[in-house]
């Protein structure tokens, strides 16, 4: 090798997990609301985050160890999303915010569920618009949720399904996609319970009255899918514990304190406990 450019032989792996480590540890991501993809985890957590959001508890450090190789397998996730997103507007079916590259015009913002792709821009006339994630806070129980997909399946060939409907959430359909390793892929049977949660929790933000889990195998991009249809019970029961953990985080007790719920575990040596950042809080 030439040693005049030997320096240009550098690790830009390190250089890229320097990154997203940096990423990582800086999310810039609201905890002051309650996220229906980590409603599954620990409320006790969810109420520490609540308040280190809101600036009621500073944790120096909370010895968390950012893995990534596993940073980059929740971005190929993302990019999977994207891809699929890209298929269902292709095919004139997916609804949402719409924004134009060109003059920064957004569509949609007035609908709840969004609107189908404009064909162009009213205002510059351009034709590049891309998709905006869907995302909707809801009082009651503090959840805001970005969910992957809302499609209209009037624009299928399944429309004379829908003939005589009046009713424009019974021919939506919700989809959460996720990405699994191929292990895992092959012993699937079944949507995972937290996702199946997660899924309920965005039915209840749009009301709208089923979903689908779409598993897309990492290794050869096979799919097993799942029909979620909306659970009124599992909902409610939910939503009160939803209502409950905000009560608890936007009040405090007599003497004036702030609280948290109760530990669901009996002591700290649990799995979830010892991977918490909050563990010596």
């Amino acid at each position: 090798m030439n040693d005049e450019f030997s320096k240009l032989d550098v690790d830009v792996e390190s250089f890229v997990n320097d990154l997203l480590v940096n990423e990582a540890l800086n999310s810039t991501r609201d905890y002051t609301y309650f996220h229906p993809s980590e409603w599954h985890e620990c409320h006790r957590r969810i109420a520490y985050r609540y308040y280190e959001a809101k600036g009621y508890i500073h944790v120096q450090d909370k010895r968390v160890a950012v893995d990534p190789v596993l940073q980059r397998i929740f971005g190929e996730g993302h990019y999977m999303h994207d891809r699929w997103r890209d298929y269902l507007t292709k095919m004139g079916i997916l609804r949402g915010k719409w924004l134009c590259v060109q003059c920064l015009s957004l569509y949609g913002t007035e609908e709840k569920l969004g609107i189908l792709k404009p064909d162009k821009c009213s205002k510059c006339f351009s034709n590049r618009l891309v998709y905006q994630e869907l995302g909707i806070k809801d009082e009651e129980t503090n959840w805001y949720g970005h969910f992957d997909a809302v499609c209209d399946l009037k624009q299928t060939s399944l429309k004379n399904i829908f003939n005589g409907e009046t009713n424009p959430l019974k021919w939506h359909l919700l989809i959460d996609f996720k990405t699994i390793n191929p292990f895992q892929f092959d012993k699937l049977t079944g949507p995972i319970p937290k996702h199946v949660m997660q899924v309920q929790i965005y039915l209840y933000l749009t009301g709208l009255h089923a979903g689908k889990l779409i598993y897309e195998n990492k290794g050869n991009q096979r799919v097993k899918q799942f029909f979620i249809p909306r659970d009124e019970n599992f909902i409610a029961d939910n939503v009160k514990a939803a209502a409950t953990l905000k009560y608890i985080v936007e009040n405090t007790n007599s003497k004036g304190l702030r609280v948290l719920p109760i530990r669901p575990y009996k002591n700290h040596s649990n799995n979830e406990c010892l991977a918490c950042e909050f563990r010596d809080a």
